[in-house]
């Protein structure tokens, strides 16, 4: 997927939402899937089974991919400027991004 940016301005932890269609059979679960940034660094992301192929196997129809992205500013002196490139991969690895968020469940209240 590639991330565009034109303005000029450059984007830094966008909001995008994909969708990717996915072939009938292949997949049951989101578990196999990660996210590789311009980097190939993996990338924290959310997936999420959109539909399935219910007549057929239920496998996954479609994925719901939410991510942050990050554009360099678009210059046009440059032609590679202004456009990121994220990778879909199903290697398997599993990509859980650690939270900063602390929880404790005490028996009166629930502090974070």
């Amino acid at each position: 997927m590639t991330v565009y940016e034109t303005a000029g301005a450059g984007i830094k932890d966008f909001p995008i939402t994909a969708v990717v269609p996915l072939p009938s059979g292949r997949y049951q679960t989101t578990l196999r899937f990660r996210l590789l940034g311009p980097s190939g660094q993996a990338v924290p992301a959310q997936f999420d089974v959109l539909e399935r192929w219910w007549a057929r196997d239920q496998s996954i129809r479609h994925l719901k991919i939410q991510f942050r992205a990050d554009v360099t500013p678009y210059d046009d002196r440059h032609p590679n400027s202004g456009s990121a490139v994220y990778q879909l991969t199903d290697d398997g690895r599993s990509a859980s991004a650690e939270s900063p968020l602390q929880v404790r469940d005490e028996s009166d209240h629930i502090e974070r």
